[in-house]
């Protein structure tokens, strides 16, 4: 789908595969998942109804590995399209 003159893209080997949520893993490694595949959408796009559309499809596939509803938005209200500028202002590996 193209907005603007965009088009939106996935790499070629990405599985959208996501650990169980239940796994034995800390919570914040669940958290650090969505949020992290969050602003990279935040970061590639600067459409916003595009940003909103991707999240949305987004949501579905760590759905399906049991990350609660409540979970999932709690993490990604976190991510607001408005810190857009500020999430490409920063390096990786800061606000850790």
């Amino acid at each position: 789908m193209h907005y603007w003159g965009q088009k939106k893209t996935r790499k070629p080997t990405e599985t959208l595969q996501y650990k169980h949520f239940f796994s034995c893993h800390l919570p914040s490694v669940s958290k650090g998942f969505i949020k992290g595949d969050t602003l990279r959408l935040l970061r590639t796009n600067s459409s916003k109804t595009l940003v909103e559309e991707m999240i949305k499809n987004f949501k579905k596939h760590p759905q399906k590995r049991s990350y609660p509803e409540r979970f999932m938005q709690n993490t990604l209200e976190e991510v607001n399209f408005e810190d857009r500028k500020l999430a490409l202002q920063q390096k990786h590996g800061e606000n850790k």
